[in-house]
């Protein structure tokens, strides 16, 4: 049975005792006992407790008895006790006035209880109750973690309505469940900005999942609920919400929800494993043969709310990289299009030995394709190892086209020090080099650009940058010099150092053509 003041009256040892002020109050919940006869006593109360006193201490001084009520309520105490001989059976009008207006119940204690008949009976029913309630939280445990291999989510909201008693609203994609429905959802979701959120106080639970308590004024009502709310790994929200009545949530209402988020945690993970594991199916059976595996594939895509597009392009990126947190980034990187539409034709996995994206190539007026692979460049940059190569845009029954495109981009990409992301339209003379070949790029490099390499690692000149610059500003002086912050004439200088050492006449447009080859394919040598 739960101890509330009411019942606290109804037992044996206070059978003599009575309600003296506060009748509204009566249903609080009584957890502990605490004597207090000091004038800041209060502050020691926690919330729930029976606070007793000879009340001797505030007999003649009116503004104390006021402050102990106010200062009791405030703490969260549940009652006061005051033996009855001090105010001679009567209690201050002040302090019936301000006890009334706070339903905070004051108890006139019988002269013949005593304080250790008192703390008896407190020990024997919480001890009680608390036996009591570990062991139904313990079977309830039993029940969600041994049926949920064979439940849902909705069937986990529904346990939690039945064990707690109060409202539930559990949301998992497109799927909700609202049992005991007392609150419009649809108005506390759309103020969203008003909640008032703070961290779970109770610390026994260490839990990670970040549940809070929440609160919002809704039309001079205030609703308040103890809420979690996650992202799955499918990019799928999801909500749990356990929404309180005129009562204060308890301890039991924590572990139940705890419980039920254990519960919807391994229920999501199933989920998310055979998510995952269909995706790769249909990655499979795209890249093997389109055509031929479409209708099986959209049978697939059926089970996971998936689109086939009629175009798209295929991201590869490199996942032998020491980063715990690559998942994580991953899924940022597909979150950052914030397009639903878009991310129902969005398919990813690891295939083979890299991790794939397949792009949809379509676009909205919310949605541009560039641009959202601009942000995955951007995603992409804050990983010091991660590389990425993007195949160019092909028709369904030639995406192993992209992939192809795809690895070698991404080939590229890992083997140079400045573009994390290489589109393979952008390769250019590279799309007809087998990278195979990379290792022996020095053969056709070193006569070119030998010289001048040794000769900077000895001098501690800048010969070849200078060269690299003048090439990419179509071979001219006053450029040249304007982005190296140099006047055109050392840049002159230095060119002429670099003909004087190697013998090459730059104006010689077979010669330029041949190292302006050499300097692209420079960044992709050996150990470079």
């Amino acid at each position: 049975m739960r101890l509330t003041v009411e019942n606290l009256l109804k037992s044996e040892p206070f059978k003599d005792s009575f309600l003296a002020a506060g009748e509204k109050g009566l249903d609080k919940n009584v957890r502990a006992i605490n004597v207090i006869d000091a004038p800041d006593g209060y502050k020691y109360i926690k919330p729930g407790t029976l606070a007793i006193t000879s009340g001797y201490k505030w007999l003649e001084d009116s503004k104390e008895q006021e402050a102990l009520i106010k200062n009791l309520a405030k703490s969260g105490a549940s009652a006061l006790g005051i033996k009855t001989r001090f105010f001679d059976g009567i209690l201050p009008d002040n302090m019936k006035k301000i006890a009334d207006e706070l339903s905070f119940p004051v108890l006139f204690l019988s002269d013949l209880l005593a304080y250790s008949d008192i703390i008896d009976f407190f020990l024997h029913n919480i001890y009680i109750e608390s036996n009591h309630t570990f062991e139904r939280l313990e079977e309830v445990q039993k029940q969600f973690l041994d049926l949920i291999e064979h439940r849902s989510v909705d069937w986990i909201a529904k346990k939690l309505f039945d064990y707690s008693g109060k409202e539930v609203y559990a949301k998992y994609g497109d799927k909700v469940s609202h049992y005991n429905k007392q609150t419009d959802i649809d108005k506390v979701l759309a103020n969203q900005e008003k909640w008032h959120k703070e961290k779970i106080a109770f610390t026994e639970i260490h839990d990670k999942s970040q549940v809070y308590l929440y609160s919002l004024a809704l039309g001079g009502e205030i609703i308040s609920w103890m809420g979690y709310e996650g992202h799955s790994n499918d990019g799928t929200g999801n909500v749990f919400w356990i929404i309180n009545d005129n009562s204060p949530f308890s301890r039991s209402d924590l572990y139940l929800f705890n419980y039920a988020l254990q519960a919807t945690r391994t229920e999501i993970k199933k989920h998310a494993v055979e998510y995952i594991e269909t995706q790769e199916e249909i990655i499979k059976q795209l890249l093997a043969d389109a055509c031929a595996n479409k209708e099986e594939c959209s049978s697939l895509l059926k089970r996971i709310g998936k689109v086939i597009p009629n175009r798209a392009s295929i991201l590869l990126l490199n996942t032998n990289i020491n980063n715990k947190h690559f998942e994580k980034m991953i899924m940022q990187m597909i979150k950052c299009t914030n397009d639903k539409d878009y991310f129902k034709h969005m398919i990813s996995g690891n295939y083979q030995d890299n991790f794939l994206i397949l792009l949809p190539d379509i676009a909205n007026e919310d949605l541009d394709p560039e641009k959202m692979i601009t942000a995955l460049g951007e995603v992409i940059a804050q990983t010091e190892e991660l590389r990425a190569g993007l195949g160019s845009v092909h028709e369904l029954s030639d995406l192993r086209y992209s992939h192809t495109e795809a690895e070698e981009a991404l080939f590229w990409s890992t083997h140079q020090s400045t573009l994390k992301l290489y589109h393979y339209d952008e390769l250019d003379m590279l799309k007809i080099i087998d990278h195979r070949l990379v290792k022996g790029i020095n053969i056709f490099t070193d006569p070119y650009l030998g010289q001048i390499k040794e000769y900077d690692n000895k001098h501690g000149t800048v010969l070849l940058e200078t060269l690299s610059i003048y090439t990419k500003n179509l071979w001219n002086y006053s450029t040249t010099g304007a982005e190296l912050f140099i006047h055109p004439n050392t840049v002159k200088y230095r060119l002429q150092q670099i003909e004087e050492l190697t013998g090459f006449d730059l104006n010689d447009s077979e010669l330029r053509l041949n190292l302006e080859v050499a300097l692209k394919l420079n960044v992709f040598q050996s150990g470079e």
